[in-house]
Protein backbone atom coordinates (compact mmCIF):
# COMPACT_ATOMS: atom_id res chain seq x y z
CA UNK A 1 0.00 0.00 0.00
CA UNK A 2 2.86 2.40 0.75
CA UNK A 3 4.55 1.93 -2.64
CA UNK A 4 1.21 2.44 -4.43
CA UNK A 5 0.53 5.64 -2.48
CA UNK A 6 4.02 7.05 -3.07
CA UNK A 7 3.82 6.39 -6.81
CA UNK A 8 0.34 7.91 -6.96
CA UNK A 9 1.53 10.99 -5.05
CA UNK A 10 4.08 11.69 -7.79
CA UNK A 11 1.28 11.69 -10.37
CA UNK A 12 -0.88 13.93 -8.18
CA UNK A 13 2.06 16.25 -7.51
CA UNK A 14 2.79 16.67 -11.20
CA UNK A 15 -0.88 17.41 -11.86
CA UNK A 16 -0.77 20.11 -9.19
CA UNK A 17 2.44 21.61 -10.57
CA UNK A 18 1.07 21.70 -14.11
CA UNK A 19 -2.39 23.05 -13.25
CA UNK A 20 -1.72 25.03 -10.09
CA UNK A 21 -5.09 23.90 -8.76
CA UNK A 22 -5.79 21.61 -5.84
CA UNK A 23 -9.24 20.91 -7.32
CA UNK A 24 -7.80 18.87 -10.19
CA UNK A 25 -5.85 16.76 -7.72
CA UNK A 26 -8.96 16.33 -5.57
CA UNK A 27 -10.91 15.18 -8.61
CA UNK A 28 -8.14 12.76 -9.60
CA UNK A 29 -8.15 11.36 -6.06
CA UNK A 30 -11.89 10.74 -6.28
CA UNK A 31 -11.56 9.08 -9.69
CA UNK A 32 -8.78 6.87 -8.33
CA UNK A 33 -10.90 5.81 -5.36
CA UNK A 34 -13.95 5.09 -7.48
CA UNK A 35 -12.07 3.18 -10.17
CA UNK A 36 -10.32 1.09 -7.53
CA UNK A 37 -13.69 0.25 -5.97
CA UNK A 38 -15.07 -0.73 -9.37
CA UNK A 39 -12.10 -2.95 -10.16
CA UNK A 40 -12.24 -4.65 -6.80
CA UNK A 41 -15.96 -5.26 -6.94
CA UNK A 42 -16.45 -6.30 -10.56
CA UNK A 43 -13.26 -6.93 -12.49
CA UNK A 44 -10.57 -8.56 -10.44
CA UNK A 45 -11.28 -10.68 -7.44
CA UNK A 46 -8.04 -12.66 -7.22
CA UNK A 47 -7.62 -15.44 -4.74
CA UNK A 48 -4.57 -13.64 -3.35
CA UNK A 49 -4.80 -9.83 -2.87
CA UNK A 50 -1.07 -9.47 -3.53
CA UNK A 51 -1.79 -9.99 -7.23
CA UNK A 52 -4.67 -7.53 -7.51
CA UNK A 53 -4.35 -4.50 -9.78
CA UNK A 54 -5.08 -1.82 -7.20
CA UNK A 55 -2.54 -1.97 -4.41
CA UNK A 56 -1.13 -5.34 -5.39
CA UNK A 57 2.12 -6.01 -7.21
CA UNK A 58 0.70 -5.20 -10.65
CA UNK A 59 -0.75 -1.87 -9.58
CA UNK A 60 2.43 -0.88 -7.79
CA UNK A 61 4.54 -1.78 -10.83
CA UNK A 62 2.35 0.25 -13.18
CA UNK A 63 2.22 3.34 -10.97
CA UNK A 64 5.94 3.13 -10.17
CA UNK A 65 6.78 3.06 -13.89
CA UNK A 66 4.55 6.08 -14.53
CA UNK A 67 6.04 7.89 -11.53
CA UNK A 68 9.61 7.33 -12.74
CA UNK A 69 8.72 8.66 -16.18
CA UNK A 70 7.04 11.72 -14.68
CA UNK A 71 9.96 12.41 -12.35
CA UNK A 72 12.23 12.61 -15.40
CA UNK A 73 10.03 15.30 -16.99
CA UNK A 74 10.95 18.99 -17.04
CA UNK A 75 8.25 19.89 -14.50
CA UNK A 76 10.37 18.53 -11.64
CA UNK A 77 13.54 20.42 -12.60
Amino acid sequence: MIAYTVALSVIFGLAFLKSGSVWLVSYMHGVNNQSASFFYAFCCMPSDPVFSFGIGLYGIAIFAAVAVLLLKSKAWK
